[in-house]
């Protein structure tokens, strides 16, 4: 619980640092999370902690208002991009050939241009000035586009823990000790 409390104080501060862009240096040092502001594109690069966990580095941000066609996500982003990095835009989107106010939610969509399969937490903001609240998502395969998307207003999310995901047949495999985390 206190460590649940840390984190949110600490994401909490770094939306408002975030938010005024022209006062952060990029790249920021690596840190376990950030939190982002509606309307951004950003590209983070990955930093390992040890064999299995990140912390990652903000190496650019800026102002992304378009929204998003859930049909052409993959028009967002280059085919390769620098090893470990990511590349997400929080803003909104729609389904189907045109925008309309019934279709339009929330999207973060991610471009995950390293060789591991990804999981990671996030929170997210509802209220402008409110707290951020566990939000589940699905991870996001090696080399991979995931979008995740809501119904509902968010002002902000906060993105942190990043690690490889392992499966349980390699778990069972490490207990066994017959196969070794890869560094």
């Amino acid at each position: 619980m206190m460590r649940k409390f840390c984190l949110i104080f600490i994401l909490l501060a770094t939306v408002q640092m975030i938010n005024a862009q022209e006062e952060i240096a990029l790249p920021t040092e690596p840190s376990n999370g950030f939190a982002f502001s509606l309307g951004c594109k950003v590209t983070i690069k990955l930093v390992p902690t040890d064999s299995i966990n990140f912390d990652y580095s903000v190496l650019s941000i800026e102002s992304y208002q378009e929204p998003i066609n859930l049909r052409k996500t993959e028009d967002l982003f280059d085919k390769e991009g620098p090893p470990n990095t990511l590349t997400l835009y929080f803003t909104y989107g729609y389904f189907g050939e045109k925008m309309t106010e019934k279709d339009m939610r929330i999207f973060l969509v991610i471009k995950n241009y390293t060789d591991n399969i990804l999981q990671y937490s996030s929170d997210i903001q509802r209220m402008e000035d409110g707290e951020f609240e566990e939000t589940s998502n699905a991870g996001i395969y090696s080399k991979a586009i995931a979008t995740e998307i809501w119904p509902y207003m968010i002002h902000n999310i906060g993105l942190w823990g990043f690690k490889k995901r392992v499966l349980a047949q390699e778990v069972e495999e490490i207990k066994k000790g017959t196969k070794k985390i890869e560094e």
